[in-house]
C-alpha cells in the first residue's frame, strides 16, 4: 500500500496524487481506507472533490506563497538606492 500523507484538513496525498475533500470527516475516512486497501477502491467508496497529480499540486502551492524573502530584500535595496 502506498503511504498516505495528510497535507491539510481537507487534502490527502497518496502516491503521486493529492485528493481534496469538502469535509474533514471525508478526508479522515479516505485516509483510513487507504491505510488498509488500495486507493482505487477507496476512490469509489469515499467520493472526493478533486484529484490532482502531486507535482501539479506542489507547483500551485508554491505559487500561492507569493514573493520570496529574497525578492523583498531586492526591492528594499532598490528603493534605498534611488
Amino acid at each position: 500500500m502506498p503511504m498516505s500523507i495528510r497535507l491539510s484538513e481537507l487534502e490527502v496525498q497518496v502516491g503521486r496524487f493529492v485528493y481534496a475533500f469538502e469535509e474533514c470527516d471525508e478526508a479522515d475516512g479516505f485516509q483510513a481506507c487507504v491505510s488498509v486497501v488500495n486507493a482505487s477502491y477507496c476512490e469509489r467508496k469515499n467520493p472526493y472533490a478533486a484529484k490532482t497529480p502531486a507535482a501539479q499540486h506542489a507547483k500551485v502551492q508554491s505559487s500561492k506563497r507569493g514573493p520570496s524573502r529574497r525578492d523583498d530584500d531586492n526591492e528594499r535595496w532598490y528603493q534605498i538606492g534611488t
